[in-house]
């Protein structure tokens, strides 16, 4: 996603793990590249995934997670209007490799 100027790219380790109710989501990391270093989100934003989607029925997945993001900010980066478009872009980011983690599952 674009940030005052800069493309900032979030990559997230996602965990895709086969249980008999379904396939349960977790992520690992989250990694900003290209972040301004003014904003110092690195090791302050922790992403947590809960759910589980059940096996495929007529071509679709089904099931329910919930996304959390949780950051550790100074007021600076707080205050900042950016940071919406920080969180929306994290989220977007995170969905994405998600979709496509299923997909190539």
């Amino acid at each position: 996603f674009e940030f005052l100027g800069a493309k900032v790219t979030v990559y997230s380790t996602l965990t895709l793990t086969p249980k008999p109710e379904g396939l349960y989501i977790g992520c690992k990391r989250l990694e900003f590249v290209g972040m301004p270093r003014e904003m110092d989100l690195e090791n302050k934003v922790v992403l947590t995934m809960e759910g589980a989607l059940r096996p495929p029925r007529n071509g679709r997945v089904n099931g329910d997670v919930t996304l959390t993001l949780d950051a550790d900010v100074n007021e600076f980066v707080a205050m900042n209007p950016g940071l919406d478009i920080v969180v929306n872009g994290i989220n977007d980011t995170v969905l994405a490799n998600l979709q496509g983690s299923i997909e190539r599952s």
